[in-house]
């Protein structure tokens, strides 16, 4: 999981290097043959190489290239379906991404035997999410053991349980009509699962006592206010005026749709990643450029910061 993938060379990078440990590892299989082609890796590209070290080119007519290149295309493939998924909040990083995945993919494409058709690309859309990933509405895990309603955790059973075997159909369609149906299929049944998931707030209830306590030292403070001298009366209504615009800010926190209308719902968007009970059992591994920061300000705090926690 990439969770800020920009234009992809991560994701594209990852790919390539597990196809390479697999090939080094000598276990890259297509099916029960092995690929023998000395395969390597250069800035995060592949380079495939024939048994005299020459490079490997796909070859219509040659049925010796074909073994290597269904083999490394089926390997992409199941890979990037399966392995590889990412988010970011900007959709047009997202596209980027989607197709930068594609390309790799396509260069691998071959011929079906003894055909004039080429293999078709899959449908790896759905894999990279349009989304804040430092923002979550709802809990990870709420799934059928999170939900106390007999009704409600039989429900989001079948929910989930339909929401993968349709991820999986649009994964393997190839009519776009298809494909649209199963899209209008997906967004009811996340609709559905957030009309359960919407009882489950992750922070509203925080929020909300938050403003209240706000509330309370306002009510305080113009009380008091009633009872000083006009110079305190100046400093009292300072503090009341920060405290009003906190007061703005935690109601903007409790408005849901507009602190959370580019969040990542993890447990939502990558069905895959939830168990039989609806529960989010999370990736593998995730990856992602480190921040960047500027060492030089708040008089260098930062930078003794990293060094007590010993980063190089």
């Amino acid at each position: 999981m990439d969770p800020a993938v920009g234009s992809g060379h991560f994701l594209v990078s990852v790919l390539n290097h597990i196809i390479y440990i697999k090939s080094f590892l000598g276990i890259l299989f297509d099916g029960s043959s092995k690929i023998n082609n000395h395969i390597d890796i250069f800035d995060d590209t592949l380079i495939v190489f024939n048994d005299d070290e020459t490079l490997f080119s796909y070859k219509r007519n040659k049925k010796e290239t074909f073994n290597t290149q269904k083999t490394i295309f089926n390997e992409k493939r199941k890979l990037i379906e399966n392995c590889l998924f990412a988010t970011d909040i900007n959709p047009k990083s997202v596209y980027i991404c989607q197709l930068r995945l594609w390309i790799e993919l396509l260069k691998n494409t071959y011929y079906i035997d003894n055909t004039n058709d080429m293999e078709v690309l899959p449908n790896i859309d759905i894999n990279v999410k349009c989304g804040d990933s430092l923002i979550n509405k709802f809990k990870i895990n709420i799934g059928k053991s999170a939900i106390d309603e007999v009704d409600g955790r039989e429900k989001i059973g079948l929910l989930i349980k339909d929401y993968k075997e349709k991820v999986s159909l649009y994964k393997n369609s190839h009519s776009k009509k298809d494909k649209r149906e199963i899209k209008e299929s997906l967004l009811k049944i996340k609709n559905e699962i957030y009309k359960i998931a919407d009882k489950f707030l992750t922070v509203s209830k925080e929020d909300t006592k938050a403003n209240e306590k706000i509330k309370d030292e306002i009510e305080k403070l113009t009380k008091l206010k009633k009872l000083s001298n006009p110079n305190e009366i100046k400093k009292i209504q300072k503090q009341i005026s920060i405290l009003q615009g906190k007061q703005i800010r935690a109601s903007i926190e409790q408005n849901k749709d507009e602190k959370y209308k580019n969040s990542m719902e993890w447990m939502i968007e990558f069905p895959e990643l939830l168990d039989d009970d609806g529960n989010f059992v999370g990736f593998d591994i995730v990856i992602g450029n480190p921040p960047y920061i500027q060492m030089q300000k708040k008089s260098g705090y930062l930078a003794d910061l990293y060094e007590d926690f010993k980063y190089s």
